[in-house]
């Protein structure tokens, strides 16, 4: 029932953060809390899309923030050395690198 509810919630969010509102803290502690693959991973290619795009971004700067608190595992709480190039790649879920990858070709 949680886990639905977390579901829900997130494909609301998902659904208008980059139409409507820039991506803020809270798309991180959402992330965190997204038990489904197919939501987590469509929130992956939003957060890193936005977080490679120039300026003007739809993500706060708090967001892209290094948080050294948070586990390097953890990446989407390390967009800013990821869009630096500072963070190691092998951390990186293949379906984040693959983001990346579609990035450096465009």
């Amino acid at each position: 029932m949680a886990a639905e509810r977390a579901d829900d919630a997130a494909r609301d969010f998902y659904g208008f953060v980059t139409d409507v509102l820039p991506i803020g803290p809270e798309a991180l502690d959402l992330r965190d809390r997204t038990p489904s693959t197919q939501l987590r991973d469509l929130s992956d290619q939003i957060l890193v899309e936005e977080a490679l795009r120039g300026e003007p971004t739809m993500i706060m700067d708090e967001v892209l923030a290094d948080h050294p608190d948070k586990p390097m595992e953890r990446w989407w709480w390390h967009l800013g050395r990821i869009r630096s190039g500072d963070y190691p790649e092998q951390l990186l879920p293949a379906h984040v690198r693959q983001v990346l990858a579609e990035a450096d070709r465009a």
